[in-house]
C-alpha cells in the first residue's frame, strides 16, 4: 500500500546480482540517500522480495530490517517505534 500523498521513485535491480549489489553496497545506499536528501524525500527501502531494508527516514540515515516492502509510511513508522521500544 502506497500514500497517496508521495510520489514514489522505484530503482529496480536488473538482475540477482546487482539485488544483492544494491543490498550491500554502502556506495549506491549514500547515492540514493543523496538523492533523497537534496529532494526532500520521505524514506528509501530496499526491497529484498521477502523482507525490505529501509535506509532512509525523514532525512536520516537508518539500516533496518522490515517484513516486507509493501508496508504504508505509517506502518513502517509504527513498525519501528515498537521494535525499537522492545530492544531497549
Amino acid at each position: 500500500m502506497h500514500d497517496p500523498s508521495l510520489i514514489l521513485l522505484r530503482f529496480a535491480a536488473a538482475t540477482s546480482n546487482m539485488s544483492v549489489l544494491f543490498l550491500e553496497s554502502g556506495s549506491i545506499r549514500q547515492t540514493f540517500g543523496h538523492l533523497l536528501e537534496c529532494y526532500q524525500g520521505v524514506y528509501g527501502l530496499i526491497d529484498c522480495e521477502e523482507t525490505a531494508i529501509i535506509f532512509w527516514l525523514r532525512g536520516e540515515k537508518i539500516f533496518k530490517q522490515l517484513p516486507t516492502a509493501a508496508m504504508s509510511l505509517d506502518e513502517i513508522e509504527e513498525y519501528l517505534q515498537r521494535n525499537i521500544k522492545r530492544s531497549l
